[in-house]
């Protein structure tokens, strides 16, 4: 049926078979030249492929520069504090250059990789836009190919007077074409492929960048109290609870985090008391307000915990229903407090710290950010 249609289909063309022999080996050569500007673009996208690294390790080798300010400052409020724990009072130093070289390099870096990075994707998206459009191209003059080779074997067939053997003839020029054809689809799978590789990697790379850079963030971010409204509403349920800060760290960022956390507790309707006389640092208070004044701390994080005569094995024995008040306070506020602080915090993630006493009490301590 098919070869039938072809022998009606060449009737309506010219009988000269050198011409479509001729328009054959043009398409050819213009399948040929589209093959070899088709491995030109793969060659000119290896090269971008590659800076992509270059600019991610850029973000990268940043962030590690702004974690080595992070820690020269942590340095800093150490010293600070220890010659202020010894009565030792000095004007403030002057700015270091070092540091301020460092900081300002680490933007510059983190802003020129992702700048980098956004630059090579749009530049890959073109180099791969042009790749598909020549393999469309490729793919319609590898299917014109295939038909005029098919109205060649039927031209050939009318014009021998031998039906048999020109059809035997035609059909091995025929099959002869169909491999070149295929061999030149397969080329374009390989070439699709290449390039579906490379938006992969690109894709990669975007992804540690930007991980890098919310990391940074979480870094540089100060702690803050959130779904206050939520908190309080959890927290009144244990209203008239008692609660002491035992410890602060001697940073703005952290003083403000007690601040906050101080006013969620007032408005829950719990009631802070003093904290014990005994502490690890002696007399050094720091004031946060008129009537408030806490230890120093020098650990990091947020602690909560309780005390009780109980032993930890004997607690757990005992339903959560039926635990005291101000142990069921504290789980709520440790609970609560990993879903409210932003950034969040590993250390509020784990279970209530129970230490042997009578106090019934709920302790907070508010250490130095992670």
């Amino acid at each position: 049926m098919i070869f039938a249609h072809l022998i009606q289909s060449a009737s309506n063309l010219p009988t000269d078979a050198s011409a479509l022999e001729s328009s054959i080996s043009a398409l050819e050569s213009v399948i040929s030249a589209l093959e070899s500007e088709v491995k030109a673009l793969e060659r000119l996208s290896s090269p971008w492929e590659h800076s992509v690294w270059i600019f991610t390790a850029l973000v990268v080798v940043g962030v590690a520069m702004e974690l080595w300010v992070i820690r020269h400052e942590y340095r800093e409020d150490r010293q600070s504090w220890a010659l202020a724990h010894f009565g030792v009072f000095r004007s403030p130093g002057r700015p270091s250059i070092n540091k301020l070289i460092v900081e300002v390099g680490s933007v510059l870096l983190i802003t020129l990789g992702i700048m980098g990075e956004l630059v090579v994707g749009i530049k890959i998206a073109s180099i791969n836009g042009a790749l598909r459009g020549k393999s469309a191209e490729l793919r319609s003059k590898n299917a014109e190919l295939r038909s005029k080779s098919d109205l060649l074997l039927v031209l050939v067939t009318r014009q021998a007077g031998d039906a048999k053997t020109s059809s035997q003839s035609a059909e091995g020029a025929a099959k002869g074409a169909r491999i070149e054809a295929d061999s030149f689809e397969k080329d374009i799978v390989s070439a699709k492929t290449q390039a579906a590789d490379a938006e992969s990697h690109l894709a990669s790379a975007l992804k540690q960048a930007a991980d890098a850079t919310a990391e940074l963030n979480r870094l540089k971010s100060p702690r803050s109290v959130v779904n206050v409204e939520t908190l309080i509403s959890v927290l009144r349920a244990f209203k008239g609870t008692e609660y002491t800060v035992i410890g602060c760290f001697q940073d703005q960022e952290s003083i403000d985090l007690l601040v906050q956390l101080d006013k969620v507790l007032v408005n829950a309707g719990w009631i802070r008391v003093k904290p014990p006389p005994q502490n690890s640092f002696g007399d050094i208070q720091l004031n946060i307000s008129k009537d408030f004044a806490v230890p120093i701390a020098a650990r990091s994080g947020i602690f909560v915990a309780v005390q009780s005569a109980e032993t930890i094995d004997a607690l757990k024995a005992i339903p959560q229903p039926m635990l005291p008040t101000y142990i069921r306070a504290g789980m709520a506020l440790k609970g609560g407090l990993a879903s409210s602080i932003s950034p969040a915090q590993a250390d509020l993630a784990t279970p209530l710290v129970v230490e042997s006493g009578k106090s019934t009490s709920v302790f907070i301590l508010v250490g130095k950010k992670p």
